[in-house]
């Protein structure tokens, strides 16, 4: 091979090199930038879920604060207090019609220690003292609500007091609305991003409510997630997740959500550029 040839050679190979790095800088490049702006969309549409979120319950605390006021419902609950041996089929009934107009997934009435005088859930019965005991204070009752994981679902549970006349507390009137998968389907077409409820610890995770088809919600359920709120990259069936983690509500840190994006679906838009 003649000197030509081999300065021909070293030239290509050289312009093979700098091709490679090019690109490299350049795949580089995009994924970063692509990796940004899915973080700047995350971060946005975590905003319009909180805000979506905050308008929901507000909406169902105003519902529960009318309903508690209702005529017909004091006067069942006056009646079953002034005559305890009567059955609560009527006060019950009163309920259910109540939870049905207000789409809630059940309804109470306690007396003003928090125990049960009827209500519609299968799980809580009259009798029982009410679970959510830090919602109720007799010295003073005003308006409580709080986000709670409860027989595996996310509710929203409003508690209002119910006076004949104030100050006079008669009882209090718990409404729960649940956030199911039907909700999170609404969020996520809200926000344009994949939403996952979770609570538990790594490995061992619950996925109350989420828009995820089954076999990535049991693949999120058994997926270690470093603790505390903020972005990380989930590989997720195979496709690499950018995610971000916020709590949710008031729930003390139990109850934390999660908006999902496909970094790796997003990248493969620029393959045909490659």
């Amino acid at each position: 091979m003649n000197l030509r040839n081999r300065i021909l050679l070293l030239c290509i190979g050289l312009l093979l090199v700098i091709l490679l790095l090019v690109l490299g800088l350049v795949q580089r490049s995009t994924y970063q930038h692509t990796r940004a702006q899915i973080s700047e969309q995350l971060r946005f549409a975590h905003g319009v879920l909180v805000n979506e979120l905050h308008g929901r319950q507000q909406a169902q605390s105003a519902m529960a604060e009318l309903i508690a006021k209702d005529f017909t419902l004091l006067g069942e609950i006056a009646d079953l207090i002034a005559s305890p041996e009567q059955q609560a089929q009527s006060l019950s009934a009163a309920l259910e019609s109540f939870s049905s107009r207000s789409q809630a997934s059940f309804a109470l009435v306690s007396g003003p220690d928090g125990r049960i005088l009827a209500g519609t859930s299968a799980h809580l019965l009259a009798g029982q003292h009410l679970p959510w005991q830090t919602l109720i204070n007799e010295q003073d009752p005003h308006n409580r609500e709080q986000l709670v994981l409860f027989d595996g679902q996310v509710l929203h549970v409003h508690v209002t007091p119910i006076f004949a006349p104030r100050p006079n507390l008669l009882g209090w009137l718990v409404m729960a609305f649940v956030i199911d998968d039907q909700a999170a389907a609404h969020l996520a077409q809200l926000s344009g991003a994949n939403v996952a409820l979770l609570t538990g610890r790594p490995g061992h995770y619950q996925v109350p409510s989420s828009n995820l088809p089954t076999t990535a919600r049991a693949a999120l359920s058994n997926s270690n997630l470093h603790e505390g709120r903020g972005e990380l990259l989930l590989p997720l069936l195979g496709k690499e997740q950018l995610v971000y983690r916020a709590p949710l509500g008031d729930a003390d840190g139990e109850l934390q959500l999660l908006l999902l994006r496909s970094l790796s679906e997003a990248m493969a838009s620029y393959q045909p550029l490659r």
